[in-house]
Formats: C-alpha cells, sequence, structure tokens
C-alpha cells in the first residue's frame, strides 16, 4: 500500500511539475527511465540469487531483455509517428 501511495504521490506532482514548466520534460525522462530499469534490476537480481534453478535463472534474463527490447520498439515507433516531443 506504501509503494502504491508513493506511485500515485510521484506520478500527480510529476504531473503538476510538466504542466507549470514544461521544459522539465527532457531532463525529468532519462531519470524516470533509470529509475525504472534500477528497480527492475534490483528486484530481478535479488530473484536471481534466490533458489531458483539454472534454467530459471536465464529464463528471466531472456524475460527481462525482451522487456528491454519492447520499451527500445515502443520508443523507435513513437519517433516515426511523432508521438513524442523530442
Amino acid at each position: 500500500l506504501f509503494t502504491a501511495v508513493g506511485n500515485l504521490a510521484g506520478v500527480l506532482s510529476v504531473l503538476v511539475a510538466t504542466s507549470v514548466v514544461n521544459s522539465i520534460t527532457p531532463y525529468l525522462m532519462p531519470v524516470v527511465a533509470g529509475t525504472f530499469i534500477y528497480v527492475a534490476l534490483v528486484a530481478i537480481l535479488s530473484e536471481l540469487s534466490g533458489t531458483s534453478t539454472k534454467m530459471q535463472r536465464i529464463l528471466q534474463a531472456a524475460a527481462f531483455g525482451v522487456g528491454v527490447l519492447c520499451l527500445k520498439y515502443v520508443t523507435f515507433v513513437e519517433g516515426k509517428l511523432g508521438v513524442c516531443a523530442h
């Protein structure tokens, strides 16, 4: 519950900040992306170091790689369609 409340507070503060200062978005996005990747890696690495088999660790690492590729693909498509403002 604490994480969800913190997430909601973060989203609301970013919405307010970008509506007040529109030029903050290019600086905010790398921080958000880096934080997301850090949290995802911490969760995955702690899970990988647990009592899982070698095959499970390989599948989990592959799934993480596929997730990163999906994010890269979305970024590419947004750039082609002109959806992003960068």
